[in-house]
């Protein structure tokens, strides 16, 4: 089965879970960024391919509207701005971790996650607000 077929087979809303976990192993990262890329794929599937060693099969786990929350919360802390921008993106980040990211050295990652409309309000302003110093 050639590459093009198996990437084709990994973005197929007909793929069996167990050909998805199979495709998720493949050597090239391009058919398991298609297996991250795809909405039917199972969260035990996606919470592997979020520990990819290529952050460019990473990437789509972060926007992936199925990656289940505990596994954007760790994505908020990947070292690829990119994931840490997608995943503040993402609408099923939880809100500590959203918070988190409003904190991010990136500001393209802080933007992402003040534009999440489910980043708690109370932490989007109290970090606008530059901190205070108490004199004694």
């Amino acid at each position: 089965m050639t590459m093009e077929v198996e990437i084709e087979e990994a973005q197929g809303f007909d793929t069996t879970p167990d050909r998805l976990a199979e495709l998720a192993e493949h050597n090239d990262w391009r058919v398991r960024k298609a297996v991250a890329d795809c909405p039917t794929t199972p969260a035990d599937i996606l919470a592997l391919l979020a520990h990819d060693k290529i952050s460019i099969v990473r990437l789509p786990v972060a926007s992936n509207s199925a990656t289940p929350p505990h596994i954007l919360a760790q994505l908020a802390h990947d070292e690829d701005m990119g994931i840490r921008r997608d995943t503040a993106r993402n609408p099923h980040t939880p809100a500590d971790a959203l918070t988190k990211l409003l904190g991010d050295k990136n500001a393209d990652v802080r933007e992402a996650a003040r534009n999440n409309s489910h980043t708690p309000t109370v932490s989007a302003t109290e970090l606008a607000q530059p901190p205070t110093m108490e004199i004694n």
